[in-house]
């Protein structure tokens, strides 16, 4: 059982948590821990940063308390619910001390982390732990329920201000819209921000299921139920019952609404992408079709945002993939397309479908010595999102750890690649065969402060906190 906490069906999530929770891509739960326990950490946060610099990354080693947070069983049965029995948290984390008087902040999105496609499926969460009472004066965080799936707020939705009590824990799909409000009071707001990650795709359930049936209420201005539909299914593994094929009258020559027909908004497109995947193999042609156009007119408007966008984030990818084993191959084939931008979106696409793409492992093993560097980058997030059933790219995973050509910097790295080719190992290799790999050891003086965790991950078993 994950950190010798015993999980019980009162701390793991129920149907309608995890529901609530991809729909509007966030979730509550207070700390069992006594009051106390959060105090200590408030004074001891209070007191390091009273007169030292913020310590970023660093925050555990001066504040070693933060970890019972993750040793209290609620904490423990929502992450396991969420991110399955073997999730890990990143390396990145950081103390926001939100000042008297601090304005309010423009609503956005974390940077996306290594640079990598910011994915729909909850691989990557949020977690936001707030030790200390928040009130509306205090500058608490906003976040825009249900702005997950979408590459820009939704005018139309209302923010959700995160007024809470101390030993509160929100944690939320990465992709959520939100922000910072202005501090009105005179007391410094904190909120430790983490990162989980999903080290392993769902085969089943990792919380208290009783019912495969998708049956959230929605909500009348979303109505963005054929992405979540597929996210719960993604959810269930191995236990979902095959999506039959619906019948469509639109033209097969036509996939709407195209790049160039964008009136509707994101969210229109987005949805309707998913909603062509359930149309089976007919729509395949047209949606590979819309993937190459947008893969080449979307490149450069992508390098060009300044936030370390991936080139190839292109909606049209998650309809393709949402097809899962249909689209496979012919996804793989285009990793060998003449044109760079079309091989880095067919990873990408890929990368997006997870364990179904494992028909492709040895193509996009071949893809990490790609000349382009997001192809390699996309490639290896790929193998590492199929996970086990891509053992066999292992030793050219291997191999690619010692690529040294440099890459486009992300927000808090220059090394990329060889970052997403170290957590691909991470969730290909299980724990109980990290010894035959002592490369590992060798690993703890790497450049890459993110190499060097997850290579302590691997030396240690995956779970600890680096």
């Amino acid at each position: 059982m994950r950190r010798d906490i015993m999980m019980t069906d009162t701390t793991l999530l129920t149907d309608s948590q995890m529901q609530d929770f991809i729909y509007n891509g966030m979730l509550s739960v207070k700390s069992s821990l006594p009051a106390s326990t959060h105090d200590d950490i408030c004074r001891a946060l209070a007191a390091w940063l009273a007169e030292h610099d913020n310590p970023g990354n660093d925050i555990l080693a001066r504040v070693p308390k933060l970890k019972t947070i993750f040793q209290d069983p609620v904490v423990t049965g929502a992450l396991t619910s969420i991110l399955g029995p073997r999730y890990l948290i990143h390396r990145h984390r950081h103390c926001h001390d939100h000042l008297p008087g601090a304005k309010a902040q423009n609503i956005h999105k974390d940077y996306p982390a290594g640079g990598n496609i910011r994915g729909h499926h909850p691989r990557l969460v949020l977690i936001l732990y707030y030790p200390h009472a928040v009130t509306s004066e205090m500058g608490p965080t906003a976040v825009q329920p249900g702005s997950q799936f979408y590459g820009s707020p939704q005018a139309d939705l209302d923010e959700l201000t995160l007024c809470c009590e101390g030993g509160t824990v929100v944690i939320t799909h990465y992709e959520i819209w939100h922000r910072a409000t202005e501090n009105r009071s005179t007391d410094t707001r904190f909120m430790i921000k983490f990162l989980g990650v999903r080290t392993q795709e769902p085969t089943e359930p990792a919380w208290h299921a009783t019912s495969p049936h998708w049956a959230h209420s929605g909500h009348e201005v979303l109505q963005h139920n054929d992405v979540c539909r597929h996210i719960w299914r993604w959810y269930l593994g191995e236990s979902a019952v095959p999506v039959p094929e619906l019948d469509g009258d639109e033209p097969d020559n036509e996939v709407r609404p195209s790049v160039a027909e964008s009136g509707g908004g994101d969210r229109l497109r987005v949805n309707e992408y998913y909603r062509r995947s359930t149309l089976g193999k007919k729509a395949l042609p047209d949606l590979m079709k819309a993937m190459i156009a947008e893969a080449e007119l979307r490149w450069e408007t992508n390098l060009n945002k300044g936030d370390f966008t991936n080139p190839s984030q292109l909606d049209v990818l998650f309809g393709l993939a949402a097809m899962g084993s249909p689209a496979v191959d012919l996804a793989g084939q285009h990793l060998t397309h003449p044109n760079e931008r079309v091989r880095a979106a067919a990873a990408a696409t890929l990368g997006i479908m997870g364990a179904p793409a494992h028909r492709a492992t040895e193509m996009l093993g071949m893809a990490l010595k790609d000349d382009n560097e997001w192809v390699r980058r996309n490639a290896a997030e790929a193998l590492g999102n199929i996970g086990v059933r891509a053992e066999k790219a292992i030793p050219v995973l291997m191999a690619a750890l010692e690529d040294r050509r440099p890459v486009t910097r992300w927000s808090l790295s220059e090394d990329g690649f060889r970052e997403n080719v170290m957590m691909a190992l991470l969730k290909i290799i299980p724990d109980e065969k990290r010894d035959a790999f002592p490369v590992f050891k060798t690993l703890d003086q790497d450049p890459s402060e993110y190499i060097r965790s997850w290579a302590r991950q691997m030396v240690a078993g995956v779970g600890g906190m680096y």
